[in-house]
This record gives structure tokens, C-alpha cells and sequence, in this order.
């Protein structure tokens, strides 16, 4: 499950995105992993189960044109793993609002 954090990286890692002044420039640091393995990827490790990621389409930390390509990896990746990813942007900002938060719980109740 990943709320407000997904994106493809080379669409992330671009002056003006606070992910390369935040919190997460860590990853800019492991350029043996960031040169093999784009976000999505990584999120695909774990295709073969249930993925649910939601993304608000006003979030400032991953805007919508990098969240889009990258649900599609996501989507692509658990279809071949057999799983089920469960992508989708939201009306909103880099938050979780209740109504998110209830779809969460319906899922984790369908999918555990």
C-alpha cells in the first residue's frame, strides 16, 4: 500500500520538484540502484500480491504526469506477476483524505 508516493523517477528527479530538496533525495545517493531500477520497479518486487497506491492529482511532491506512467508500469508489471494493482489519482493534495482511507480499509479487507 502506498498513499501519496509514486512516480517515475526520471519524470520525479527534475529541478523544482521538492523531492530532489526533501526528505527523499536519499535515493539520488544509490546511483547502482537508481540507474537499474525506476521507481515502479521496485514497487513490482511485490506484483504477485495485492498493490494498492492512490495519488492526489494536485500533490506537489509527485505531480500527476509522473504518477500516470508510472500506475501504468505498475498495472503492466502486476498483470504479468499475476497480481492485482489497484492505482488510481484522487481530487487533492499531498494528503490522505478519509474517503481514501476507507477505500484503503475495503481493500486490505478484500485482498488479506
Amino acid at each position: 500500500m502506498a498513499l501519496s508516493w509514486m512516480g517515475r523517477a526520471s519524470l520525479l528527479l527534475r529541478a523544482g520538484n521538492p523531492m530532489i530538496e526533501g526528505h527523499s533525495a536519499f535515493y539520488t545517493l544509490h546511483p547502482a540502484l537508481a540507474g537499474r531500477a525506476d521507481f515502479p520497479d521496485l514497487a513490482g518486487l511485490a506484483a504477485d500480491r495485492a498493490l494498492f497506491l492512490r495519488v492526489g492529482t494536485e500533490d506537489r511532491h509527485f505531480p500527476a504526469e509522473a504518477v500516470r506512467p508510472a500506475f501504468a508500469d505498475l498495472r503492466a508489471i502486476a498483470a504479468a506477476a499475476g497480481g492485482v494493482a489497484d492505482c488510481a489519482l484522487f481530487a487533492g493534495p499531498h494528503l490522505c483524505p478519509r474517503s481514501i482511507q476507507d477505500e484503503a480499509a475495503r481493500f486490505l479487507r478484500d485482498h488479506l
